[in-house]
Order: structure tokens, then sequence, then C-alpha cells
């Protein structure tokens, strides 16, 4: 087979080696050699480098076989602080068929001027090409100006070289040059043509041409086999004046140097090869029949006008591939306007480049074209919010400047895509709310992201240790999927880490001390790892003390997991934590720490084993949130926890706090949720709760609670819930309580309240629910309940009611459940009940008479127990009517739904 070489280019290396698909690499010491195994990437040198100061040399073997093959070579200019960086490096090129060479080299950044040398070579023989820009310079800073380079190069074929160049010859280690080198002098460049040429080839030089402030640079996978002679290539280089490039504008890479006949060549042999730019009906067609429209009697070879055409062709393409028509909006796409000086909408320019796309919530559907990646300054891609499935290989993968890419909120199903890991500059990654299914290990590729998130997606298996790569994440968010096993140690390498998620997964062992080490976290969420129906999933064992030195933590949420027993006292260490979340665990004990924390808000332990004393001494200023639920706390309510003025919810509920709830509770202003019930508080209601005028939840239910309701409730005018049962308040029920007209849900069952019913509940508008069953009213049932026209849930059992049924309750039509048993009610079933909406009606144990009305035999009616069981008196039911006769319900616990 023919072997061809080249040698000799000024390469920029830039950052660590980064392992492209197509190229591995043979060694990595200080000489780099590359494999290509699949030439649609042969151009991956440009994506590969190591940061050293030593030549590079080494042999690229190409071993697919085509009729003709590309290869470009992008020279990355860089300036920092200590100046420019510059490597010089002899390659090999190793072939089986002929090569068009597109080669290219910047000067001196300093000098802000890019200079392309362009030359396209396709010999039928054999062809050699050395000392393709000659001998390097000395570095720039012991340059004089007149060793500057100069700007004409000139081509000088010579019938010698044919003779003396060797397939066989291997390139030179080139020395090793300090920063801030630059190409020595004026390149030369010899060409050996095939001797057929050598008579006819006139001496020319190669074009010089500016490369505007950006061009696109293209991998195509398919180079076409008509290629211009070398006759078309002898012309004379025009003169060029040479012009300063604004800093400022991205610089684009598109090495010109192939000549092309038309558009449709161009777009063909950079972009579209497949067949679909000439197929109609396809969105390549018509984004490609758009721009013969747009850009009509063009030279293509312009390099201003060949970016124009790859920008409109690539966004147009992506608007016919993504049902452009269907968009909410779409100014300017899919119109003879051009890129970057018309009306685009949610396209961003600098200078003639496109450096952003935001299509956010656009409506934007189906496919991401591959064609995309000839926007090779883009540098924000923004399309969460729509519907996109599929994303086409090749594309997005090769923009090379892209640092923002959110897909986030799509129809998007796939393995997460692998091939990102190439993106160098890409920082933010956001792939969340998708179907993305597997959690590969090439995400440690991605060593420059600072924000990575796949949360609410169907990512499964392990999480790779390679994600200790990620050294530069800051925010690391893989919440909402099916991940399993253990979390890695190696996430302790992410120092940089200020938000961790990994909630709602099926993650389990113990929690890694290495996230001790994590400083700069802000906020750590591993909350609801435990699956329901398991033992093997949840996180476990004792928090780590190691967790001490997260001094930066803000907030900590390992809800429903299986950690326990102990909490070490970790928390003089987290002065700036303000929520910490530790329900549902297997906690046992709490140190007196977590009482004295200036900052913290939020305090949820609910559902443990925790047994011992809240501190006297509480020192929570900013609390709103505490939550101690479900646990086996004693003692009292502390007075100290009054100082915490800011706290709107406090949850108590189902310990063992006892003696008196203190008066002080009055000064928690801000309440709005308060729950002290199923716990032995003894004692008085203290009348200070009137004033809680915030508070919409009081449950003092299943306590031993006595005396009467304080009338300074009334003045608590947004209550909705107020539950009292189970206790032993005696006395009448206030009247007063008729001004909470907010109040929703009132239960006093099971106390010793005596008199009667207050007729002024019935302007209670807003309730729902009223029980006061199991107490000593008396009295009559007031008609004036009939006017309460929200009233679902009315139970009265267990007291001692006299006289008739109201008619007037027959206006409740929203009644679903009437509860009147056990009284000493008489006279009919009014008829009017068949109006309500009644699924449960109780009436046994009363001294009714009569039938029960047809009206109320429906067939919503789930539950009907009335005396007829043959007793005096008696009240007859209808065939099928009657659900039982004569037994009493058993009573409701708070939450339960009567309905079940």
């Amino acid at each position: 087979k023919n072997k061809d070489f080249f040698r000799g280019f000024l390469i920029r290396l830039e950052g660590k080696v980064d392992t492209v698909e197509a190229l591995q690499p043979l060694d990595n010491e200080s000489q780099i050699s590359y494999r290509c195994i699949d030439d649609e990437n042969v151009g991956g040198l440009s994506h590969t480098g190591r940061d050293q100061k030593t030549a590079v040399s080494g042999t690229l073997q190409v071993n697919t076989v085509t009729e003709n093959l590309l290869l470009e070579v992008t020279v990355v200019k860089q300036s920092n602080s200590s100046g420019s960086i510059w490597y010089y490096s002899n390659f090999t090129l190793n072939t089986v068929a002929p090569v068009e060479l597109r080669s290219g080299f910047v000067l001196d950044p300093r000098e802000s001027e890019n200079i392309l040398l362009t030359r396209h070579y396709d010999p039928p023989e054999r062809m050699n090409v050395t000392n393709v820009f000659g001998p390097p310079l000395p570095p720039s800073s012991m340059m004089s100006p007149s060793m500057q380079p100069s700007m004409q190069p000139s081509v000088k074929p010579s019938a010698d070289q044919v003779e003396t160049a060797s397939p066989s010859v291997s390139p030179s280690m080139a020395p090793s040059v300090p920063e801030s080198s630059a190409p020595s002098n004026t390149p030369s460049l010899s060409v050996a043509p095939s001797k057929q040429q050598q008579t006819s080839q006139p001496s020319i030089s190669p074009s010089v041409s500016i490369l505007p402030s950006a061009l696109p640079s293209f991998q195509p996978s398919f180079t076409p086999s008509s290629a211009p002679s070398p006759q078309d290539q002898g012309s004379p280089a025009p003169s060029v004046s040479l012009s300063s490039i604004p800093s400022s504008v991205p610089s684009l890479s598109v090495a010109p140097t192939a000549i092309y006949a038309s558009i449709e060549d161009f777009l063909f042999r950079t972009l579209t090869d497949d067949g679909s730019l000439t197929t109609d009906g396809t969105p390549q067609n018509d984004a490609y029949l758009l721009a013969l429209e747009t850009y009509p009697n063009v030279d293509v070879n312009d390099l201003d006008i060949r970016v124009q055409i790859a920008q409109s062709y690539s966004l147009n393409t992506f608007y016919y591939s993504t049902e452009g028509s269907t968009w909410t909006t779409s100014t300017g796409w899919a119109t003879t306007e051009q890129v970057c000086t018309g009306p685009w909408f949610g396209v961003t320019c600098e200078g003639p480049v496109v450096t952003k796309v935001d299509l956010n919530d656009n409506g934007v559907q189906k496919n991401i074209p591959s064609e995309i990646r000839a926007l090779s300054s883009l540098n924000s891609l923004l399309l969460n919010d729509n519907e996109l499935m599929t994303i086409t290989p090749g594309g997005i993968q090769q923009l090379q400047q892209l640092q923002v890419l959110n897909l986030n909120t799509n129809l998007l199903s796939a393995t997460l895509p692998t091939d990102f890991g190439g993106l160098p500059n890409l920082e933010v990654l956001d792939l969340g709310s998708n179907s993305f299914f597997a959690f590969p290990s090439e995400i440690g590729l991605m060593t420059n992201l600072k924000q990575l998130t796949c949360r609410n997606n169907f990512l499964s298996g392990t999480i790779p240790t390679e994600i200790g790569l990620l050294t530069a994440l800051e925010d690391f968010e893989m919440g909402a999927n099916f991940l399993t096993g253990n979390l890695p140690s190696e996430i302790g390498l992410l120092t940089n880490l200020v938000e961790l998620e990994f909630y709602r997964n099926s993650l389990r062992g113990e929690l890694p001390t290495e996230l001790g080490l994590l400083s700069n976290l802000e906020m750590l969420l591993l909350y609801e790892n435990t699956v329901e129906g398991t033992t093997d999933t949840g996180f476990e064992g004792d928090i780590p003390v190691e967790f001490g030195g997260l001094t930066s933590i803000k907030v900590i949420d390992l809800y429903y997991n299986r950690l326990g027993p102990d909490i070490p006292e970790i928390f003089p260490q987290l002065q700036s934590l303000t929520f910490f979340d530790v329900a549902l665990n297997f906690i046992e004990s709490i140190p007196p720490g977590i009482f004295d924390l200036p900052l913290l808000e939020t305090l949820d332990v609910h559902t443990n084993f925790i047994s011992r004393a809240i501190p006297t001494v509480v020192k929570l200023p900013q609390m709103l949130y505490m939550d101690l639920s479900r646990n086996i706390f004693t003692g009292s309510v502390p007075v100290g926890l009054s100082e915490s003025n800011k706290l709107e919810l406090l949850v108590l509920e189902d310990n063992r706090f006892s003696q008196a709830i203190p008066g002080e509770i009055g000064l928690l202003t801000a309440l709005k949720y308060l729950s002290l019930a199923i716990n032995d508080f003894t004692g008085i209601l203290p009348s200070e709760c009137g004033k809680l005028t915030s508070l919409t939840t009081l449950f003092v239910d299943q306590n031993k609670l006595s005396g009467t309701i304080p009338i300074e409730l009334s003045g608590v005018t947004g209550l909705r819930e107020l539950y009292l049962s189970e206790n032993v308040f005696d006395g009448e029920l206030p009247p007063e309580l008729a001004t909470l007209t907010d109040l929703e849900e009132l239960a006093g069952f099971d106390n010793k309240f005596s008199g009667g019913l207050p007729t002024e509940f019935g302007s209670l508008e807003g309730l729902v629910y009223l029980d006061l069953a199991m107490n000593n009213l008396s009295g009559q049932v007031p008609s004036e309940i009939g006017l309460i026209p929200r009233l679902t849930d009315l139970t009265l059992s267990e007291n001692s009611f006299v006289g008739k049924i109201p008619t007037e309750l027959g206006n409740l039509l929203l009644l679903e459940s009437l509860m009147l048993d056990s009284n000493q009610l008489t006279g009919l079933i009014p008829s009017e009940l068949g109006e309500t909406a009644l699924k449960i009606a109780l009436f046994q144990n009363n001294a009714l008479t009569g039938a029960v009305p047809d009206e109320l035999c429906t067939s919503q009616l789930d539950q009907l127990i009335v005396d007829c069981a043959g007793g005096t008196p008696e009240v007859t039911c209808p065939s099928n009517c009657c659900t039982d006769c004569g037994p009493t319900t058993r009573r409701l616990q708070r939450g339960e739904d009567h309905f079940n």
C-alpha cells in the first residue's frame, strides 16, 4: 500500500490528554502517538493534548480504506498570565489512500492576527510533503521585529524531492521549546507532485487568507473524490493586508483549505454526506433549498460567506428537524433573513458567529440533527422544557466551544451520552427530567463540568467511581432515579462541591466518611433511599463524626433511610446549618447541640426512637419548622422555646411529654400550626393560646387536659382546624367560637362538655366537619345547623339530645355523613334528608318512629342503621334499604376516613 507523509506542523496542545473514542493513545509519556480507528474522526487531533513543555512527536496510523481521506489539524491559541505557550510537533501520517490535507497554523496571538496557510493536495500517486513550515523559531521574546514571520510563504515544487523523499522516513523529535516561542522564519512549503505533473506544474504561492473573527471547524465522515486538479491550484495567491481581530470576538476555526464548486458541494463535503441533502422532503433538503434562496450567486469560497451559509443551513436544518412550524415563536427562522444580521428568535451572536441558542419552553420537538455541529462557536444551547426525543450522534458532541447545555424536561430516552465527555469546555450539563437509563463510567471524562444535573430520569446500576475525576464539579444532582449500591468514597475528592443530590434512589450502605472532606458543601440531599417493602435499601449506620468537617453546610436532608442509632455531637462545627432532617430513620439519641444553632430554620426528626427531654436552654432564634413527633421525648415543653419567636410550625405529637402546657407558648405569635396531641399533658388549655393570632391549626387531642375551653380562642380568627377530642374538658361550649368563620374542622368528642349546642354555630359558614360525640350535651339539635352550607360530616352521637331531627338538615346539600345515634330523639326521620348527599346515616338507639323515607333509600347510601329489630318503638325499613338494625358504630379517630 502507498504511504503518504507529512510533518513539521506547528501544533498547540492544550490541557490534559482526553482520549476521544476514535483515538487510542499508545503511550502517555513525553511523546504521544495515536492510532486512528475511525476515519470519521481523523480530525480529532485538535481535541487532544498534554500540558507539557516538551516536544511531541509520533505516528498516526490510518487503518481504514477509503477512496479519499480528509485529515484536519487545528491549531488553537491561548494566552495566559505567563504568556502564550507553544509546542513544536512532528507527526508522521501513514495511510492506505490519497490524502486531502487541511493544514493551518496561528501566529503569535499577541499580534491579534489569525493567519491560515492553505493548500489542497490530491495527486493520483504517492505524495511526499516535507518541511511544511520549516524549522521552528527561537522564543518570540528573543526575536527582533525583523525576525517576525512573513505573511506570504511561497510554494516551490522541486523535482529533486521526488527522488530524495522516502516513505519510510521517521519524523525527528522536535526540541523542547520554552513558553512564548513562535514559528521562526518564513515557512517554506515544498510539494512533490507526481511525475506526470512535474513538467507542467508551475511555481506557485498558496493563498494566504485572513480568518474572520470565527470560522467553524468541520469533521466530515466522507470526502468526495472530485478534487481540484493541480492546474486549478496554480493561480497565484492574492496580495492581502492583515487586520486585527478584536479579542472579544470568539475565535472560530474553519480551515478553508478546500475549494468548493457550489453550495451543494460545500455542504456535502462538510456537513451532510448521507444523501439527505438532495432528497426531497428531508429537513436537510429544505434547509439547503432555503440556503440557495438566501445566498444566490455568491462565491462559496469566500470565507465569510462560508460561515454564513454553514450557520444558516445548520439552524434551518434544526428548525425543520424539530417541527419548527409548530414552535411557539419562530421569528426569523426558515426565512431568507441572514443569521446574525436579521431577527432570529432565540439566537445570539457575537460579531458574525452564533454563540447562543435559547429555545427553552418553545414547543421544540423530535430530533436534534447532527448538522448543529456547524455552530462551532456556540457556547450556550438551551433547549429545556420541550418535547425532544432523540439526538443524532456527531452533532452536539462536536461543539467544542460549548459551555452550557440544557436539555432538561424533554422526552429523551437512551443511555446517558458518553461522548459528551469530548466537549472540553462544557461546564453546565442539565439532562434532568428525561428518560435516560444508564449512568456510564465515561462521565468521568467531563473534567471541566461545574454543574451536572440528571435528576428525575431512569438511571440504574451503581454509581461509577469515576465521578471522583469531576474535581471541578460544584453542583451534582442525580436525585429521583433508580441507582443502587453504595455512595462511592471517591465523592470525597470533589472538594469544590456546593450541592450534592442523590435523593429518591435505592442506595444503601454506610455514609462514606469522606463526605466530611467537602468543606465547601452547602446542600446534601440523600433522602428517601429506602424503598418501601425492602430491607436492603437506604443508608444505614451512624452519621459519621467526620460530618463535623462540613463547615459550610446549610442543608442536610437524610429523611427516610435506616440511619442510627446515634448522631454524634457535630453541631458546634455546623454553625451555618439552616435545615436538618433525619425523619423516618432509626435514631435513638440526638446531642443537645442541635438545640443551639443560630441559623437553624428547620429541624425534623419525626418517626424515630429518640428518648430524651428537650434541654431547658433552647437557642434557635431563626427556627421556623420543628417536628419532633412520633418519638419518645419526655419532660415538659421548655419555656426557652418561646424565644423562637419566628416559629411557624411546632409538632410535638405522639411522644411522652407531660406536665402543663406553659403559658409562654402564647409568645410564639408567628405560629401557624401547633400540635401537642397524643401526649400526657395535664392542666388547662392556656388562655394565652388566644394570642396566637396567626394560628390555623391547633391539635391538643388525646391528652389529659381539663377545665373549660378559653373564650380567648375566639380571637384566633384564622383558625381552620381545632381538635379538642379525648381529654376531660367540661363546661359549656363557648358560643364565641362562632366568630371563627374560617373554621373548617371542629372535633370535641369524648370529653365532658355539657349544656346545649350553641345556635350561634349556624354562622360557621366554612365548617365542613363537626364531631361532638360522647359528651353530655343536651337540648334540641339546633335547626340553625342547617345553615352551614359546606358541612359534610355531622356527628352528635352518644349525647342526650331530645326532640325531633330538624328538617332544616335537608338544606345541607353536601352532607355525606350524619350520626345521631344513641340520643333521645323522637318523631320521624325527615324525608328532606333525601335532598342531601348522604352515604352514612346512623339513627339507632333513639325513640324514632315511622318508616324510613323512600327518598333515603337510594343507590348512593352505603350505610343506614335504624331501630328496626322489633323493639318499641320501631322504625320500619323498606326492603333492601337499611344495612343494619340497632348496633352502635365504633368511634373514628382523627384523620380516619369515614368511607373506607
